[in-house]
């Protein structure tokens, strides 16, 4: 089993969530994952899709090269939800201004609650075409509910940051790992006491996170964080601390 953080640096947000180019700016970083199992090679979100005026240069494509990984390597794509820091990478568009997919061959799995409430939630805006696409592609898995993939890994709706927000979990291969989206994303969210004012339900945000910390504890979870610069850590409940690797 490989395990892949791909950093694609750290990002300032306007108050509208449109992501600003400046990279070493901690404000938020973007970290998808690459995970190597088996005989499948998982994406786990996908980042911003930033892509410069030349259509050569895409980031979520140059990280997983830098690994020797090409789009065609990629078995499937995890979604754990909606905004676009976490599936603009799915996408480019052509020198036509068209949409493609940057990774036409894997099979990408989101909640269809959660595709089909953000497709009128950003109705009107630039990510409804991108939301269509993926809604009427041909790869498209649609789960609803709690379920297996593969029998390797482990989604579940959550809800609190989105409407239908999902995690996964990993229990099968002497780690346990939790990737927990936007819920617990960051070290800070481990055992949080305070409301967040980026969660769609803020106060069933701040009960989840607290609830996780204990499943996190008793299966003794490696958590990978999206939005950390230290990508993974692992929790001592009763301490109430994280421990950085």
């Amino acid at each position: 089993m490989k395990l892949i953080a791909l950093n694609e640096g750290s990002y300032k947000f306007l108050k509208k969530s449109v992501p600003l180019n400046i990279k070493n700016n901690y404000n938020i970083t973007v970290q998808p994952f690459l995970l190597n199992i088996k005989n499948f090679t998982y994406l786990i979100d996908t980042g911003l899709g930033f892509i410069d005026n030349d259509y050569k240069n895409n980031t979520i494509l140059n990280n997983i090269e830098k690994y020797g990984y090409k789009h065609n390597d990629i078995s499937k794509i995890l979604i754990t939800h909606l905004h676009p820091d976490h599936f603009g990478g799915l996408f480019r568009k052509n020198h036509n201004n068209k949409y493609e997919f940057n990774f036409p061959n894997s099979m990408i799995y989101v909640q269809k609650k959660e595709i089909e409430y953000f497709i009128d939630f950003y109705k009107n805006s630039l990510y409804s075409d991108m939301l269509q696409f993926l809604y009427n592609h041909k790869k498209t898995i649609f789960l609803n509910g709690n379920g297996v993939i593969d029998n390797i890994i482990n989604y579940y709706i959550t809800g609190g940051h989105t409407k239908y927000h999902q995690i996964f979990t990993l229990n099968n291969y002497n780690i346990n790992y939790m990737f927990g989206g936007d819920i617990i994303a960051i070290p800070e969210h481990i055992d949080i006491k305070f409301k967040t004012s980026y969660d769609f339900d803020k106060t069933y945000a701040m009960y989840l996170r607290k609830k996780l910390t204990k499943i996190i504890h008793l299966n003794n979870y490696t958590c990978l964080l999206y939005h950390s610069k230290k990508y993974k850590i692992k929790v001592n409940f009763f301490e109430e601390r994280y421990f950085p690797y």
